[in-house]
């Protein structure tokens, strides 16, 4: 049997591996990595073609990542570092000492280190197709960052800014500021007002314009209750009182651990209600719960550890690369996690008889323009991304056959009985609020009857709280068979009306029993419900006020 999928994008980026997800049947990279006695081993860090030969480069490789062992070990409160590196050299390298690469390769490798042809400065970026708390392809670099770090952003620390993407490379945690393309600000309902998305509620920073006016109360867009797009968050980079989270502003001088939940700490205290990337795909988890859930501290494993400087340096290893392959398949939970990132993913459901089942992939855009490269570039702030482009001659299909798999239990009686729940929504928005009409506008993107197939949900169960305390209390609020246990949440139908992958939207209107009320503060989540009552989990939550 073929999986054929064919998905009109916006953006296919060249050169990317695309992957499909078939009942927990993974087609990925493997990765010999291993946290033994709080030391990361088998790390392989591969040195692109591209990169001309500079023995220099090696020394500041070295240099960078000794000491990121540090910022890690600290970061982690001394329960992991780097103990054991692999470089890995191109193949035209030839006036460095290497022995000859065994098992390590370009394709496999953890790191990469790329050189872009151009004047803008890159950050590490780690590439990740997996959900929350699961490891993602690698790691990238370029030259450019390793070799000029004595400006802004980097102040001199490029070693924060790598253990940042490996936290999110390794651990499977994401970024805690304002994702690129969407509004720096959320309204809090702890504080009553619009508020600049970050992890530590108490880190301080300047809401201005890019000349220096700061942005009052009279530059608040009253269709959206939060500042004008010209407002930006400057988070001030030394003096703060806190001391998280690395996933967040990680070039702040006193940043130097991620975010937990202890809630007589306010230096590490994660903010739960924040709309980051890290609380819409973990599930407002804290970075640090996250992290110790995984296999390298879960059940007390790799416990803290007192050790020396000198002990935390890498032991490193030079090696050259060869022709040598090899594959294997790992098991993941999570679809497509984010949008036009070049990386795509689907679930499919309909497996039944056992059997060998066979998986290629069709993909094409369709608007004959694919993505060249995408430069995470942090000189302004928030976060900015640059998109290079080139126009094609006509769409672009991208096909890819991948590995064969066996199915050995029978699955069709599953099947029949319909025990799939369509896939969590992650990307519920407010679009307009309405405070006259005491109205606000939601859309979110359609799931699948079936996790994301192309059928319809039945409906879609809409959770809304009033004047609570804390989003944490609407999401526990949720969890009793799906029934509110709290008088100030309340459950709504709503119909559905698209299939996956369409944009839904309704207006919500406030119940005349409460519009009336002073304080009209709210928190929302929604699920998608399939005919036969299996529900999907709670999406991310949105806030809002209606006063």
């Amino acid at each position: 049997m073929t999986i054929f999928y064919r998905r009109h994008l916006n953006f296919v980026l060249l050169f990317k591996l695309l992957y499909v997800l078939c009942r927990g049947q993974w087609l990925t990279k493997p990765s010999n990595i291993v946290l033994e006695n709080n030391g990361f081993k088998n790390v392989v860090i591969a040195l692109h073609d591209s990169v001309d030969e500079d023995p220099a480069l090696i020394d500041k490789l070295k240099k960078t990542l000794s000491e990121a062992s540090k910022v890690l070990y600290t970061a982690t409160r001394k329960r992991a570092y780097f103990k054991e590196i692999t470089i890995l050299l191109p193949s035209s390298w030839t006036t460095i000492n290497a022995s000859a690469a065994t098992t390590e390769t370009l394709q496999f490798a953890d790191v990469i280190v790329s050189d872009i042809s151009t004047s803008l400065r890159h950050l590490p970026q780690a590439r990740s197709y997996r959900g929350c708390g699961q490891q993602g392809i690698h790691v990238l670099l370029t030259k450019e960052f390793l070799t000029n770090t004595r400006v802004q952003p980097y102040y001199a620390k490029p070693e924060k800014f790598f253990v940042h993407a490996w936290a999110e490379f390794r651990w499977g945690v994401f970024q805690e500021y304002g994702e690129e393309g969407e509004l720096p600000f959320y309204f809090s309902i702890k504080s009553s007002r619009p508020e600049a998305i970050r992890c530590s509620f108490h880190l301080r920073g300047l809401i201005s314009t890019k000349n220096n006016t700061l942005c009052n109360s009279n530059f608040i867009n009253p269709r959206t209750g939060l500042y004008f797009e010209e407002c930006f968050w400057r988070p001030y980079p030394y003096h703060q009182a806190v001391i998280a989270s690395i996933m967040d502003y990680q070039f702040i001088q006193e940043i130097e651990t991620f975010c937990d939940d202890e809630p007589t700490n306010y230096k590490t205290l994660h903010n739960n209600e924040a709309p980051s990337k890290h609380n819409r795909l973990c599930e407002y988890r804290s970075t640090w719960d996250v992290i110790t859930s995984t296999d390298d501290f879960n059940n007390n494993k790799n416990p803290p550890r007192d050790l020396s400087d000198s002990e935390l340096v890498p032991q490193f290893k030079i090696v050259k690369a060869t022709s040598r392959r090899k594959r294997s398949n790992r098991r993941s939970p999570g679809a497509d996690i984010v949008k036009n990132d070049g990386i795509y993913s689907r679930y499919y459901t309909n497996l039944g008889l056992p059997g060998r089942y066979h998986v290629s992939l069709h993909v094409q855009n369709s608007t004959n323009t694919v993505v060249l490269d995408k430069v995470v570039d942090d000189i302004e702030i928030p976060h900015t991304t640059i998109i290079a482009k080139r126009s094609t001659f006509g769409p672009v299909v991208r096909k890819l056959t991948g590995q064969s798999f066996f199915l050995e239990k029978d699955l069709s009686a599953d099947a029949q009985r319909d025990v799939v729940p369509p896939s969590r929504i992650r990307d519920l928005q407010i679009v307009e609020i309405n405070g006259q009409n005491k109205s606000v506008e939601l859309t979110w993107t359609a799931p699948g009857d079936d996790m994301d197939d192309y059928e319809t949900v039945h409906h879609y169960d809409l959770f809304i709280a009033l004047n609570i305390k804390n989003v944490s209390e609407l999401l526990l609020m949720t969890l009793e068979n799906g029934r509110p246990v709290h008088e100030s949440v309340w459950k709504e139908t709503v119909q559905a009306i698209h299939a996956f992958g369409y944009m839904e939207r309704f207006l919500w209107k406030v119940p005349l029993a409460i519009a009336a009320e002073e304080k009209l503060h709210f928190a929302v989540a929604i699920r998608g419900v399939d005919k036969t009552g299996n529900c999907g989990k709670i999406s991310n939550v949105v806030t809002f006020s209606l006063s």
